[in-house]
């Protein structure tokens, strides 16, 4: 199971249409304080088709929010590159009928070349993704002792969370241009755990030695917030 917010997000692979970095498109808020994720200022199948995801996860985001009292979105683009769009969406509410608060980061990652989300672990190499240990799950490819050593040694030092961190977790990426690095954040941690899922920033110099795509490693070198 690859981490994508939906089905919606598989699109059919479309060329870049040329190798430049492309401006956005800032829409007004969904609501009161109900942020619209941006959409690309091109009119390229490949944009048009990435602005259709974006357009059909605003809707589905504002359905669920407006449903709940006190509504938050907020969105960040992280990074725009020649290759990769990264966008990080903030959402929280109370719902009624719920045992605790909604509270979701969402990393959002588009490839320009495809239009379709990010895989990233066609861009990490076989050491982080470590295929060929005996416990290796193909359901989840971005779970693995050397990820999790990696993050550990990136991430914020906090006491409290190293038993969180004792066992592989799932991990997301971004592209984070204003630090010229890889965010690295863990998903799917239950309730409790939630305040431990720092981003682990994986700077570009570090990167270099990780034998990273090199498409990845550009995009974080010329990646533009």
């Amino acid at each position: 199971m690859r981490l994508t917010l939906s089905c919606a997000f598989a699109l059919l692979a479309v060329p870049v249409a040329a190798q430049t970095i492309p401006e956005l498109i800032h829409l007004s808020a969904l609501g009161e304080n109900i942020d619209a994720t941006p959409r690309l200022a091109l009119t390229t199948p490949m944009a048009e088709k990435i602005n259709g995801s974006l357009q059909m996860f605003d809707t589905s985001s504002y359905e669920a929010l407006a449903a709940c009292d006190g509504p938050a979105r907020d969105v960040r683009t992280l990074s725009r590159s020649a290759e990769f769009l990264s966008l990080w969406v903030t959402e929280s509410a109370i719902c009624e009928g719920a045992a605790h608060p909604y509270y979701g980061d969402w990393l959002v990652s588009f490839d320009l070349s495809t239009g379709g989300t990010v895989f990233w672990d066609t861009l990490l190499p076989e050491s982080l993704l470590q295929t060929k240990a005996a416990d290796y799950d193909p359901n989840y490819p971005l779970r693995s002792a050397a990820l999790n050593a990696l993050y550990r040694a990136q991430a914020p030092k906090n006491a409290e969370c190293a038993e969180v961190f004792a066992n592989p977790v799932d991990f997301n990426f971004a592209i984070d241009a204003a630090n010229h690095a890889l965010a690295m954040v863990p998903v799917g941690l239950p309730y409790a755990e939630i305040a431990c899922a720092e981003t682990a920033l994986i700077p570009l110099d570090l990167a270099r030695t990780l034998d990273l795509s090199p498409r990845l490693l550009t995009a974080i070198e010329t990646g533009q917030p």
